[in-house]
């Protein structure tokens, strides 16, 4: 018998303008037994200052918000950064913060796999 998986964007691909932040929307996982969210931030031609950072954030009641992991973009022209944030059963809500490139624009996006039956 297989797991029960599901899948939802948190943040559509999107413009985050240099100095800028762009949050997504939260996910419940209250009834995950595990969740991964897989964050990208594509670079233009002409690339940022400083790059992008991509923060997955936590919360136990979906208002107060806690850093649980971060990743940073690098800085190529063009240049596109997939990251992974493996998130335990503990965690009950995340988010996806997109922020500290300057300069430049960056293209941004996120999505939340996760586990809902066993």
């Amino acid at each position: 018998m297989g797991a029960i998986k599901a899948a939802s964007a948190l943040q559509a691909s999107t413009t985050n303008t240099a100095g800028s932040t762009t949050t997504s929307s939260s996910v419940n996982l209250t009834t995950a037994y595990y969740a991964t969210i897989l964050a990208k931030v594509t670079n233009g031609t002409t690339p940022p200052t400083l790059p992008c950072a991509v923060t997955v954030n936590v919360s136990a009641d979906s208002s107060t918000w806690r850093q649980y992991a971060q990743q940073t973009a690098g800085l190529a022209a063009s240049g596109v950064y997939s990251m992974a944030f493996d998130l335990p059963p503990s965690i009950m809500y995340a988010q996806v913060v997109f922020s500290g490139n300057t300069a430049q624009a960056v293209t941004v996006e996120a999505l939340v796999e996760y586990v809902t039956g066993i």
